[in-house]
């Protein structure tokens, strides 16, 4: 039996023997399991690897071969002592690895030169039902609790493991949550895990690297804890909780999991998810010393199943329940994929929270065209209501119209008809701050409605309005108009029936058919081609920098609120965080840090200072995204490298020379999100120096492919 057979052999006996194990794996065997690493059997792709199912004779396996343009010696032995040291249930199962080093000819300067071409794969068993991150919404799968229970815990527990062996993951995550046939847990990807010393607490790192949304606030800082994988643990568990990685509806989560939940075992169940709730409020503490540890959690969880309290009935649970859900709400833990808000954050400083006056009674700044509803010629109240519901809308169409016209002060009473009464069947999102609905008028235009949460401030309200009126650029999504209204409402209270003030707060916005980017950044949902992509990071550019001659921070810039016209063309939406800087104001903080997690620029996150430079961490972030078709960062080299690839596949021999200019465009981009996301804020670039870069790459007639190859070898030469 030849050597690779042996080796095959070895690895489908490790398979069924628990107690082998890992050994170094010969890279022909590897090749041979993978077909030449063929991309039919690709299974998975990051920044640094892309994995590959491995065919056995009577099993399977999983190889991860490491990228060539991000291999780093340190690193991959690091990996490797991480992965040799575990042995747990719930973390994947590490079988083997292999460094190989083989002399390659390649053409150099116009000669050819021996050079060192190094592999590096990692070896571990294959799990079938995929990552965490394909299970954890309903619309996928629809996980029943009892399944996402046991996944919270298995989690912990290999979390508890690793931390018992002064492990420290670093990038946990959905995606790297990989489940099997039964749907048990495993921990996985050890690329960026460090290994303490026996009584090391900590250690600090100068490049950030890891999965925004998931990052612990101190990270920010160069700090690196046990503590931020408990960060990362909450906002998992945040996702299996809700089932949702956009913001998450807190106050449907108690009543869409009553409907659920097994009827013979709901109190039990209601206590699990009280219980959970309180763990992941804990988790995303602010402050890492006041994060639980694994065994707590573990322990917690242990005493749940086994006695939920002195629960007297499910009226009981349920407030227990909702009060927690309530406490996600105001702490800010609404999150997405990589969304989380960070809440209450007090920060000491001098500087106290921005003052901003409010801006007064719209209706003394824009008058009210639409009237009062009792005002009427008609005797018949309903044939009244329905003309001047119909003089309402038609108002609303030639505002519609009419790009000059200003935004309007409407009522409430034409908001409610053209969308149904607030229907459900025409609710089309909702963002943790407001729910949005489809407006249908008279003439079958569609408009968008946004009606604002209970919970929001009427300062709030105001502000946003106000950045709203000011805004106006073809790359802003387009303000119609705003209803800010109070009724009584008859409500029953200790017996007897009282008035109590309802404040009904909209905002009116015209209907972009092609909804928001985050539909689109991935390669794998649509595959937009370069121009498609440039022309949405060029136009999402023009837009930030006209909010900014305008003297408006946006503060929650992301690809949620990015919308899509018909022409694919971008609108900067989501304004209800935004600040207006007054005079030559230039600054702020604040000690109520909302946002989207993993837009949020550093010295917001862990300071609470706001400037223009805020919003230009947001967009590094957007442009790497659209740039790579994935989230994390990357280095200029690699993008370059895939680009080339797949533009010259795209063309032609003969046409090579016309995706030279496309390339340079894509380095421009590359360059700014990489000056973008420097954690110094004033070493980020300015707009107008970014813009004419981009315009000059337009205006240049032709670039040959001597000059256009030099700076693509130059800018990999650099990193």
């Amino acid at each position: 039996m030849d050597r690779q057979a042996i080796t095959r052999s070895y690895l489908e006996r490790m398979l069924s023997a628990e107690n082998e194990g890992p050994k170094a794996l010969s890279l022909l065997v590897l090749e041979e399991v993978t077909n030449g690493f063929s991309d039919e059997l690709e299974i998975g792709r990051g920044g640094f690897a892309v994995v590959y199912k491995g065919i056995l004779e009577n099993a399977a396996i999983a190889v991860k071969r490491l990228s060539r343009s991000h291999l780093q010696e340190k690193e991959f032995h690091r990996e490797v002592q991480c992965l040799m040291k575990i042995k747990h249930r719930n973390i994947v199962r590490f079988l083997g690895y292999c460094a190989d080093t083989q002399g390659n000819m390649e053409m150099y300067n116009g000669d050819f030169v021996m050079a060192d071409v190094q592999q590096r794969l990692l070896c571990f068993e294959y799990l079938p039902n995929g990552s965490l991150y394909d299970h954890i919404t309903d619309a996928s799968c629809g996980l029943e609790w009892r399944t996402r229970f046991e996944i919270i815990k298995g989690i912990t527990e290999g979390l508890h493991y690793l931390h018992q062996n002064h492990i420290v993951h670093l990038d946990l995550k959905p995606a790297n949550v990989l489940l099997n046939e039964s749907l048990v847990p495993k921990i996985a990807d050890f690329g960026l895990s460090r290994c303490f010393g026996e009584n090391q607490l900590q250690a600090t790192i100068t490049t950030l690297v890891g999965s925004l949304g998931y990052l612990a606030p101190e990270f920010f800082g160069g700090k690196i804890t046990m503590k931020m994988d408990m960060y990362s643990l909450g906002v998992i568990i945040t996702e299996l909780l809700t089932g949702e990685k956009g913001y998450t509806k807190v106050e449907n989560v108690l009543e869409n999991w009553r409907n659920r939940l097994d009827k013979s075992e709901g109190q039990k169940q209601l206590e699990q998810l009280r219980v959970c709730a309180e763990i992941a409020v804990e988790c995303i503490e602010f402050n890492p010393a006041k994060r639980p540890d694994p065994q707590n959690v573990i322990d917690r969880l242990q005493e749940v199943e086994i006695t939920y309290g002195s629960i007297a009935s499910t009226g009981v649970a349920s407030t227990s329940v909702a009060q927690v859900l309530e406490s996600l709400h105001t702490t800010g833990l609404e999150n997405s994929r990589e969304d989380i808000q960070l809440g209450q954050v007090h920060v000491h400083t001098e500087a106290g929270e921005e003052q901003t006056p409010d801006v007064g009674h719209t209706s003394d700044r824009h008058d009210d065209i639409l009237g009062s509803t009792e005002q009427s010629t008609e005797t018949d109240g309903s044939s009244s209501r329905t003309m001047q519901r119909s003089f309402m809308a038609s108002e609303l169409e030639r505002i519609l119209l009419d790009e000059s016209a200003e935004p309007a002060n409407l009522s409430l009473s034409l908001l409610q008809d053209i969308t149904n009464g607030f229907s459900d069947d025409r609710e089309i999102d909702n963002d943790g701050f407001g729910v949005f609905y489809k407006g249908i008028l008279l003439s079958g235009t569609v408009v968008v409605m946004k009606k604002s949460k209970t919970h929001m401030y009427e300062k709030q309200f105001h502000r946003e309005v106000e950045c709203l009126m000011k805004a106006r650029h073809k790359n802003i999504i387009r303000f119609l108009g705003y209803c800010n209204e109070t009724k009584a409402v008859a409500e029953t209270y200790e017996g007897q029936f009282v008035f109590a003030d309802v404040q009904e707060r909209l905002l009116c916005f015209e209907y972009l058919p092609n909804g928001t980017l985050s539909d689109y950044i991935r390669d794998a949902s649509c595959g937009l081609e370069w121009r498609a992509r440039y022309k949405i990071i060029k136009e999402i550019i023009q837009g930030l920098y006209y909010l900014h001659q305008n003297r408006i921070v946006h503060m929650d810039l992301k690809p949620n609120n990015v919308l899509l016209d018909g022409n694919m063309a971008p609108k900067i939406s989501g304004f209800c965080l935004s600040r207006c800087f007054r005079g030559r104001q230039t600054g702020a903080i604040t000690v109520n840090t909302s946002g989207s997690l993993g837009y949020l620029a550093p010295e917001f996150a862990t300071k609470g200072e706001i400037s223009y430079q805020f919003d230009l961490y947001a967009l590094g972030v957007i442009i790497m995204e659209l740039l790579t078709g994935m989230k994390g960062y990357q280095e200029t080299k690699s993008v370059l490298e895939s680009w080339m690839a797949r533009l010259e596949k795209s063309q032609e021999d003969s046409q090579l020379y016309k995706i030279y200019p496309m390339v340079e465009q894509i380095r421009i981009c590359a360059e700014t999100a990489k000056k973008c996301l420097d954690y110094d804020p004033e070493k980020r670039p300015a707009l107008q120096d970014v813009l004419h870069l981009l315009n000059k790459t337009e205006n240049t007639k032709s670039t040959t492919e001597k000059s256009a190859s030099a700076f693509f070898i130059s800018a990999s030469s650099e990193q």
